[in-house]
């Protein structure tokens, strides 16, 4: 499954993805090695944010859901199931 949404951490030295399977993954920019499978959407990432303070990506799905990833627990820390259609696009302000 391809990436369908991509976002670099604060300090740019993780970069998660959002595919199409669902799945958001980390990164490694600087090696390019997979660091961890935080979570999945019931359908596709569509966009894909993280925290100023870089310990929590939040990530938009086809499903209609918003979803907050620790990354500290390395798992869902919340999840927004309040939309009719699918997320487009997410902002985090810090």
């Amino acid at each position: 499954h391809g990436a369908a949404a991509v976002a670099f951490s604060p300090d740019g030295k993780m970069l998660a993805t959002g595919d199409e399977d669902g799945r958001v993954r980390l990164w490694n920019t600087l090696s390019g090695a997979a660091i961890s499978t935080l979570g999945s959407h019931d359908r596709a990432v569509t966009c894909l944010a993280w925290s100023g303070d870089g310990k929590f990506v939040v990530s938009g799905g086809a499903d209609k859901t918003l979803r907050y990833w620790s990354l500290a627990q390395g798992k869902q820390a919340a999840r927004i199931t309040a939309h009719d259609g699918a997320v487009k696009a997410v902002v985090v302000l810090p």
